[in-house]
Formats: structure tokens, sequence, C-alpha cells
């Protein structure tokens, strides 16, 4: 307690909140820099490469410090997060300028970052989703559940089986890279975990899997009453599960989750239950031997433009479907695509304009969006008209009802349009971003902020003039503000109404009532450019978040007919015919051909091989 007195109160703030987040590396924001303190600083600093040095916290020692520059801090989370830590990130709760009026500077933690919770797309591989798993073990059986927080997916899945084999199995399918399970499953032994394809799953507060506060928790997440039309309100494993999942991607992230809307409650029966070794085996998504997708069933089979339908073919390739009359749905759209090559050349094409909108909207409801993410997000609405007549076009129910959920809206695209300049930068903090013309107040502004450029520039030539100091310079920084420049040799001309404001060691800097007077009427028109700015993009932002739901559809739909015309594509390209699949006892290939062997031999022949298996 003694020593905690005689710390410095910004690092007895920083010790408060630290232990708050022992399990994590604290990123605490001070001005342009993240900077790390104590023992996370020699561990980060160790791991990340970066200068261990000292900073004076009241001790007599110096606390051992090490910091990013905030411009990049991604890339040293995305370090952190594959390195296996979690990641605290503490900001600035007000301005320098507010703390300077008597408000104290706090800071707090706004987001904790894990390897399942990460939104940004600088973060995440581009064609795999990101999957956190929950899981619930009781003696009854298991209740599963996994979100992706960058897109909204969220699923429940049961089973009574106290066999952990099972359990093993769906986590395979899935491929988490996160899992968090109850004090009950601490310990569970799963070979998927032993042989280092998953990791070890963390142990989570049990209160937060009781039934009665995981329900509560799905019913007020998903905005409900009853969980019955998700067909799962008598599922109390499963529902477990979810609860506990929901909690802990709301206390990780601290933001709205309002894009994770919807349950998929997945049936045992709804796909193929493939054990971990079968599936290292088949090499479905990646090389046994070195874990790479080149060479993989996935590898030969994605032609996708997309990157939505970059992870639904690795999901769809990862869970077969064992029902014969919806495997031969799939294969009617996908005969349908290939026996119309001029429409599947146009579906291509016009795929090629859609954006990640499953990743954008997430980011939308999230409230972690930029004016970029706004324009590809307007992008997409131009093309998804194009896509959706194209994919119309072919003869197969299957497609025409999965295009018939493609919602467009040209309206709200023209909005976007008309109020986003396509050449703004990522960031909202500084400006720029809004059309000119698209909102009278804002040219007002932009206007006087001009004039007020000007007027100092005028302002530096006539003090030039009236004084006969050559040198002087009308500069500005952030904290004196506008002032006036002067070296040395020039002092003794200085006017009598200069107001000495700093010195320096080459000279002086002074103000004057009329600099002052300049420098409110453009500081003012620079704030209140950012404030309104700032205010339009929220406006845009929260009508494009008012149709989350539309968008997610849209994608699902986007994603499922890029599938189908992959799979078609490449069945033109590799002569492929379509199998007969049914119910009876007998398993018959004339003439067969191993896909990936056969690319792999690169031009050599392939000898076919026939099959029978009977019984």
């Amino acid at each position: 307690m003694k020593e905690k007195n005689q710390l410095s109160p910004m690092m007895r703030r920083y010790l408060e909140i630290k232990e708050q987040y022992k399990d994590a590396i604290l990123l605490f924001r001070l001005g342009d820099f993240y900077e790390m303190f104590f023992d996370d600083a020699v561990t980060a600093s160790d791991f990340l490469n970066l200068t261990l040095t000292g900073r004076d916290c009241g001790l007599e020692e110096r606390a051992p410090m090490c910091g990013v520059p905030y411009h990049a801090v991604d890339n040293y989370i995305k370090k952190l997060i594959d390195g296996g830590f979690k990641v605290a990130i503490c900001e600035q709760l007000n301005t320098p300028e507010e703390a300077q009026k008597g408000k104290q500077l706090d800071r707090d933690v706004v987001r904790v970052i894990t390897a399942g919770t990460v939104v940004e797309d600088s973060l995440l591989p581009e064609k795999d989703n990101n999957y956190i798993a929950s899981v619930y073990v009781s003696d009854k059986g298991f209740g599963l559940a996994w979100a992706d927080m960058s897109t909204g997916e969220f699923c429940l899945f049961e089973n009574d089986a106290k066999n952990p084999d099972v359990l093993d199995d769906v986590l395979a399918s899935i491929s988490p890279c996160q899992t968090i399970i109850n004090s009950k499953g601490d310990g569970i032994v799963l070979n998927s975990v032993m042989s280092g394809r998953l990791k070890r799953p963390e142990t989570y507060f049990d209160w937060a899997f009781s039934f009665d506060n995981a329900e509560k928790t799905l019913l007020k997440q998903l905005g409900v009453k009853t969980l019955e039309p998700f067909e799962c309100a008598d599922k109390k494993l499963a529902i477990s599960a979810g609860g506990a999942l929901v909690e802990y991607m709301l206390q990780t992230g601290k933001r709205d989750l309002s894009h994770i809307n919807k349950i998929n409650f997945v049936r045992n029966d709804s796909f193929m239950l493939i054990d971990v070794n079968t599936r290292r085996n088949l090499e479905l998504t990646e090389t046994m031997h070195e874990g790479k997708r080149f060479g993989s069933l996935l590898w030969l089979l994605d032609k996708t433009v997309t990157s939505m339908g970059a992870r639904l073919i690795k999901n769809w390739i990862e869970k077969p479907l064992v029902s014969a009359k919806s495997i031969s749905a799939r294969l009617n759209a996908v005969e349908a695509i290939a026996n119309d090559k001029e429409n599947l050349s146009y579906l291509r094409e016009s795929l090629r304009g859609i954006r990640d909108i499953e990743r954008l909207s997430a980011r939308i409801a999230y409230g972690n969006t930029n004016p970029r993410d706004l324009i590809s997000i307007g992008e997409t609405l131009k093309a998804l008209p194009l896509v959706k007549s194209v994919a119309k076009c072919f003869d197969d129910k299957t497609i025409t009802k999965i295009a018939n959920t493609i919602v467009t809206n040209d309206k709200l695209s023209d909005k976007i349009f008309a109020a986003i300049d396509e050449k703004a930068g990522a960031s909202i903090k500084d400006g720029q971003f809004i059309r000119e013309g698209f909102d009278k107040r804002l040219d007002e502004y932009r206007n006087a902020k001009k004039e007020g450029t000007v007027w100092l520039a005028n302002l530096e030539a006539a003090e030039k003039e009236n004084t006969g100091i050559k040198n002087l310079k009308v500069g500005y920084n952030k904290i004196f503000g506008y002032y006036i420049e002067v070296s040395k040799s020039y002092i003794d001309l200085v006017p009598q109404e200069y107001i000495r404001k700093q010195t320096l060691a080459n000279g002086e800097r002074y103000i004057t009532p009329e600099l002052k007077e300049l420098e409110e009427k453009v500081l003012g028109a620079h704030d209140k450019i950012l404030a309104l700015e700032a205010k339009l993009f929220e406006n845009i932002r929260t009508q494009i978040g008012a149709q989350v739901e539309r968008v997610q559809q849209t994608a699902n739909a986007v994603a499922a007919i890029d599938v189908l015309q992959s799979f078609a594509a490449v069945s033109l390209r590799n002569n492929y015919c379509r199998p007969t699949v049914d119910l009876g006892d007998i398993i018959e290939i004339s003439e067969g051909r191993h896909p990936v062997v056969e690319q792999m031999l690169r031009g050599a022949p392939f000898v076919p091989n026939d099959v029978l298996l009977d019984n």
C-alpha cells in the first residue's frame, strides 16, 4: 500500500485496470502510442522484438516499458493473438482538451481481443471462418455452440452421448480457433487437442453455463420471448453452451452484437460426422503432412469468386450432407449451371463486383466501420441486381429460390455514393470523407476554414512587411495553437504588442490579438467539420445497420450461388459426370478418377478404376 501511494496517478490507474485483466496483455493508450508496463512490457518486448525502456512511475526504480504506434497496432495485436495471448485495449475516454478544462483524463478497457473474438479484416483470414466455440459437459451428454463474430453466424448442437469422441468429431468439423468450457468438462481428453489440431479449451464461469442464466442471455440477445422459432427450446444442453458463449462475447467485446440475431440449430443427422483421423487422412481442407491448402480437396474444388463463397465451400466440404434428397437438390443446381455455360460465364463476372458484405455488415453492427467499408457496401449494392437476374436465368428451382432472397437497395447505394468520397481514407478521425455538396452546413464550415487559411497566409506576409523580419513565420502545434515565430537574430525588431508565448533554443514564439481571433475561426471551423462529418457518417451507418438482417440474408444467398457455380465450373473443366445418389445398398463407380491425384499428375495419364461395393 505504501508503494502504491508513491505511484503517479496515471500509473495507479494502470495497475487498477491491470488487476481486472490479469490474463491479458494490457495496451495502455498514451497519446499516439499504446504502452505496456511492468511484466507485460517484459513479455511483449521479448515476444514482439521491441526495445524495452523505462518510465518514471514514482518508485525508486523505473517501470519497465515498451510501446507501439497506434496506427500500426493491428500488426502487433495479430502477432500476440497468433502467439496465444489475450489483448486488452485501454483507451482514453476523454480528450486532452477536456482534461485541461478540469476533467481528469480517464482511461479504461474498451475491448478484450482473443483468437475467437477478432472482427478486423486485417487480423482475419479472408477465406476461413473464425469460429469461437462453447462446450457444456454434463452427465447427460454435451451441448455445443459456435459463432463467428466477424459474420454473425451462430449455431447450436446437442448430443446425449457421453463418449468424448462424438464431441471431438463435431469440433473437428468446425475447427474453432478458441473454445470455452464449463468446469465439469475441464480436463476432458480430446484427440484433436492432443494432436495439436485444436487449442485446449479454457474454463469459463459456471454461472454463465447455468440453464436459467444461459436462456435469459439468449432471449435478450435475440430479442424474443421464446426459443421455439429456432427449434431448440427443449435443448437445455445446447442452450447452456450458447448462453455462455454470448455472455463471453459480450464481456470481451463490450460492444453491440446485434448482427448475431438468429440461431441455427444443427441436428445430429444434418451432416456426416467424420472422426479426426479419417478427416486428416482424407485431406479435405489441408494436406496431411504439411497442413497446406494446396493438394487438398478444397484446393481442387474452390473456384469461388467471393470471400463469402470461399468460406461456405470450406464449410460444405467439412460437413458433407447425408440426406439423399438434399444431395440431389444440390446436384440439380450444379447441373443446371453446368448446362448453361454462357450464363455461368456471366454469373462469374457479375460476382466479381461483390465485396465481403457478410463481414462488412457485422462491422457495421459492431460499430467498427470506416468510410471505405461504406464504399464497399455501396459497390456491392450496385452489383447485386445483375447477380440476381443472371442467377434466375438457370432452370432450377433451388437456384431461383436462393436468388429470390437477394435483397437489392438502389436508394441506399445512391445515398452512400452521394455522401462518401470514393477516394476517402480509412479513418473517420481525419475527416475529409464526405463529398462536397452533400451537406450545406458542412460546405459552409469548409469554406470558412479555407478563408481562415488564406487569412493566416496574408497575416504572415503583412507582419513580415510591417516588422521587417524576413524569416518571420506563422506556425501551429496542438499544444500552443497558432503562433508567430521569430529567430533570435531579429528579436530587437519584435513589436511591443506581440505577447511572448514560448521560448525556443533559436528563437521566440508570440501571439497577437488578431492571430488569436483568426485561430478561433480556423480551429472552430475545423472542429465543426470533424464533428459534422462524424455525425453524417453515423447517420448513414445507422441506416445500413437497420438493414443488417437483410444484408446477412443476401450474403448467405450470394455465397451459396457462388459455391454452386464453383462446383459447376470445376465439373466442366475436369469433365466430371453427375452421380446418381440413392438409399440403395450398392455403390458402383465406373472409370473412377481420384480428383486430387489426377490434378497433381500435371498432365501425366491417370488410369481410371472401377469400384463395386455391395453387401
